[in-house]
């Protein structure tokens, strides 16, 4: 719970907004968003902390499905994003071997296209044939499973290394591209969260 007497400037702004209020009047229809963020009391702010403020009070009266919803929206873009990621990666790992990007690039389309299709088939076949929850999951890692193999494979045939090395290589993209998920999803979050 946070105080809502305006704090120091330097302190940052969702530290400053009493959510607990929000959310006692988030339900008052009669309130509009500008009216209960004068409530909070939170004083002169520049327009990035004034648009953090509305969006919080904004988030806190809509309904999850619609935030999530909108969220997931966003997600095939973030996606988008990773693939000339994971294509410098494979450049960064393979760089000895003086290939043009875009060889890497067109390999990463590849990857993903194949990977967007399996897991594709895989919900639908989810959805509509089978709603149990262990069922689903080992639909999911069966798709996983399918996915990485053809892409090991697809390293062996585009790179043409070792079995051993093209396995270790496999693995150290297939961290970072996690890692990299990761991160770009919370940025996902944090962008549709202050645009939604």
């Amino acid at each position: 719970k946070t105080s809502t007497y305006p704090a120091e400037e330097d302190e940052f702004i969702l530290s400053r907004i009493d959510t607990d209020k929000i959310k006692q009047l988030d339900k008052d229809y009669d309130l509009t968003d500008e009216q209960i963020y004068d409530s909070l009391n939170l004083g002169d702010l520049d327009y990035f902390d004034h648009h953090v403020a509305m969006q919080t009070i904004k988030v806190s009266r809509s309904d999850d499905d619609q935030i999530v919803s909108y969220i997931v929206k966003n997600f095939p873009l973030m996606m988008l994003v990773l693939i000339p990621i994971f294509a410098l990666v494979l450049k960064l790992l393979y760089v000895r071997r003086n290939e043009l990007y875009i060889k890497h690039l067109v390999h990463a389309l590849h990857l993903h296209t194949y990977a967007y299709l399996v897991y594709g088939i895989f919900i639908l076949i989810t959805f509509y044939l089978f709603t149990h929850e262990d069922t689903s999951s080992i639909l999911n890692i069966i798709a996983f499973t399918i996915v990485s193999v053809y892409a090991y494979i697809s390293f062996l045939r585009v790179y043409k290394q070792h079995w051993f090395k093209t396995f270790i290589k496999f693995n150290i993209v297939g961290g970072i591209y996690c890692l990299s998920i990761f991160m770009f999803f919370l940025l996902e979050m944090i962008v549709s969260l202050l645009l939604f």
